[in-house]
């Protein structure tokens, strides 16, 4: 079997490696992106490919940033219809339902199958910590047999959009509260009383205190990541009520 994961942050390159643990091949795209990415790639054990050899892959797995998402699943198309032997699409990005309708609609006039998954939990520490994927649609059985590898598969049942929403919303609650937790202590800062609102919220609330301390280091080195997720979040609620905009406040502060 030979897998591709495109994406090779810390949650791409942790899935990569779990796969070529198990002695299957991985192929990646790093080209244009930062060292970080190569050294990252490098360490899993992956191998650097094109779009073509992309394509020739059982299992394609895209776990990009909100905002390159889009286009890396616009621009691999040509590649997909152009192969004869068609495989599995796994969009694992946080995107807006309407996003991942649209590129199930790319995905699938190539050929390919397409499963809408959410992928649950930070990059995992221990290499055999399992891993967590809410999938949805109808195609969501063909990921099944990778439970083997170390992966934790939830099939949610429903439509494309349903697990990226699920994924989205639990963003909101999590990211949601270290946002805005952040920034409040920001104004808090500025009117030089952090120390005293940090132990009157210890006192308070002590579970959601020890939460926060746990996570505010991950905001800072995920500001980027986490505020195009929450801009998704954002467009998401928006279809629902179109007066709701605390996330895309969120999304500015950080």
């Amino acid at each position: 079997m030979r897998v591709g994961i495109v994406g090779m942050g810390q949650m791409g390159a942790a899935i990569a490696a779990r796969f070529v643990t198990h002695g299957v091949e991985v192929l990646t795209l790093t080209g244009g992106r930062s060292s970080f990415s190569v050294a990252r790639r490098q360490a899993a054990g992956a191998i650097e490919t094109d779009l073509f050899g992309l394509a020739a892959c059982d299992f394609i797995f895209s776990i990009l940033p909100s905002d390159t998402a889009v286009p890396f699943s616009e621009s691999i198309v040509p590649a997909l219809n152009a192969v004869s032997r068609k495989g599995v699409f796994v969009e694992c990005n946080p995107l807006s339902p309407t996003k991942v309708r649209h590129l199930e609609a790319q995905i699938t006039s190539a050929g390919w199958a397409f499963v809408d998954a959410a992928i649950i939990g930070a990059p995992p520490l221990n290499p055999s910590s399992s891993i967590i994927f809410l999938t949805s649609g109808p195609h969501s059985e063909r990921v099944q047999s990778l439970e083997s590898f170390g992966f934790n598969l939830r099939d949610i049942g429903g439509k494309p959009g349903d697990a990226s929403a699920l994924k989205l919303l639990l963003s909101g609650l999590t990211k949601g509260f270290l946002t805005l937790a952040n920034a409040v202590f920001a104004s808090a800062e500025g009117r030089r009383v952090s120390s005293t609102l940090e132990s009157l919220f210890e006192e308070a609330a002590p579970e959601l205190w020890r939460t926060y301390v746990a996570g505010r280091s991950r905001l800072h080195t995920n500001r980027a990541r986490w505020s195009s997720e929450l801009s998704e979040l954002h467009e998401f609620l928006r279809e629902l009520d179109p007066k709701t905009e605390i996330y895309s406040d969120l999304a500015c502060d950080l």
